[in-house]
């Protein structure tokens, strides 16, 4: 890392004095990991240094880019560029790709592709970017059931110079239905005279067109396989989905679920302008300034009460912002559950009881151990109980609301991680003060 930290020094003072010649001799030396480290780091140079690099290290680049870099160098690439990297991707890779490009440059990009892969591309254009069809590559390995493991080898040696990574033959009949599938063991130990249709799975794992991503994440969790097969409303092999594929499934959905959570849109990336960003996360700022002036009102209730004692003033942020952190933690296991596939609504109250007692059983234990600094600290045993009683309360309502609220989106099929902590902390804030300003008027005025 210091080596590449030193050689964007060196990139950064040479773009400023513009010398393009020096910049080429030093790109021309990086190893591919390299020149996406360096271009990931720049914010101004990224369109200039890609326009330096030749035109089928550019291609290469440019699918290892970030999404953000990604989205910018597109913008400057030329027809030349875009046929070295159509030649270097599968199909869907390739319908992605095209799917980043700005509306006004899609027929362009259209225009310079083979024809002999048009109307593949077309068909996985028309769905949904986040469903089965919409990861899928329609490259992959499908025989007839009647050849010998021989002849299967035979034709699997002719395709894998056009298929990247070939796990799974599927077997089909004219009619391209999925009839099973075996993997390349099984082909390569299978006995010479047997025929495929005797070592094929004859119900395997399989997808419609228009399964979400998310589930199709789960079902290589739960079942362990490398690829899984995509058909039609009438069981026709469209395709298959490869455990590649499912890998940058697994990490778009959890930054999403992480973008969600804090209420910022999941298109932002840490170099947009000032403006844009701020634009993007008002929305949500002011729902939580909705909550806050909710809190605002319930300590206004006690204002007397905090003037007779204003030792509470100290304790208020303890009380709410352990309860906001409560919260925050059973957010944080419910909406990964939700994400895995762990949790179903038939469990649900089991899961809300379960977190309600982590949330008394935390109350107790760290209510207690602030009730009794309060106490030692300032002498008063009324105080430590008020404290210790409140946390209790608050850090129970945390984990109630913690986990009710993610299954109510849930059930009005809202995305779980919509936002959850900015409503479960406005939650626990005004609930937290109400019981301990309560407290505190019944008991210490």
């Amino acid at each position: 890392m210091a080596l590449i930290k030193n050689i964007s020094v060196q990139i950064d003072h040479l773009l400023h004095h513009r010398d393009d010649q020096k910049i080429k001799k030093i790109l021309a030396k990086l190893t591919l990991e390299e020149l996406v480290v360096i271009i990931n780091s720049f914010t101004r140079g990224k369109k200039k240094l890609f326009r330096l690099l030749k035109p089928e290290v550019g291609a290469n680049v440019v699918l290892h880019l970030n999404e953000y870099s990604r989205h910018q160098i597109l913008k400057i690439l030329t027809k030349t560029q875009i046929k070295t990297l159509v030649k270097q991707m599968s199909s869907d890779d390739l319908a992605d790709f095209i799917k980043s490009f700005p509306e006004y440059r899609l027929q362009n990009i259209l225009d310079v592709l083979p024809k002999s892969i048009l109307p593949e591309i077309k068909k996985l254009l028309r769905y949904e970017p986040e469903s089965a069809g919409g990861i899928m590559q329609t490259e992959l390995v499908a025989l007839p059931k009647n050849l010998t493991p021989a002849q299967a080898i035979k034709k699997v040696r002719v395709l894998k110079d056009n298929i990247e990574n070939i796990h799974n033959i599927f077997i089909v009949n004219h009619q391209k239905h999925l009839l099973g599938s075996l993997n390349l063991d099984q082909l390569i130990f299978a006995s010479p005279k047997s025929k495929l249709s005797e070592l094929m799975d004859k119900d395997p794992l399989k997808v419609s067109l228009e399964v979400d991503q998310e589930k199709i994440a789960q079902i290589f969790r739960e079942h362990d396989i490398v690829s899984l097969p995509v058909v039609n409303n009438k069981n026709v092999l469209m395709g298959i989905i490869t455990v590649d594929d499912v890998i940058d499934v697994i990490e778009q959905e959890h930054s999403e679920d992480m973008y969600k959570m804090a209420g910022v849109k999941l298109i932002e990336h840490i170099h947009d302008p000032a403006h844009v960003s701020a634009r993007r996360r008002i929305p949500w700022l002011i729902v939580n300034l909705l909550t806050v002036f909710i809190v605002a009102s319930v300590v206004s209730l006690f204002q007397g009460t905090i003037q007779q004692f204003v030792l509470l003033a100290v304790y208020m942020p303890i009380v709410a912002g352990l309860g906001g952190n409560s919260g925050t933690q059973a957010i944080t296991v419910m909406v990964r559950g939700m994400a895995l596939g762990e949790l179903n609504f038939a469990e649900a109250k089991t899961v809300i009881l379960k977190e309600t007692t982590v949330g008394l059983i935390n109350g107790v234990c760290i209510g207690a151990i602030v009730g009794i600094f309060a106490f030692l600290l300032n002498n008063n045993v009324y105080l430590g109980l008020v404290i210790t009683l409140s946390m209790i309360i608050n850090m129970m309502i945390a984990g109630l609301s913690a986990s009710l609220i993610p299954l109510t989106l849930k059930k009005f099929k809202v995305d779980p991680a919509l936002a959850s902590s900015i409503f479960v902390t406005g939650l626990t804030d005004t609930v937290g003060f109400f019981v301990f300003l309560g407290l505190a008027t019944l008991i210490l005025i």
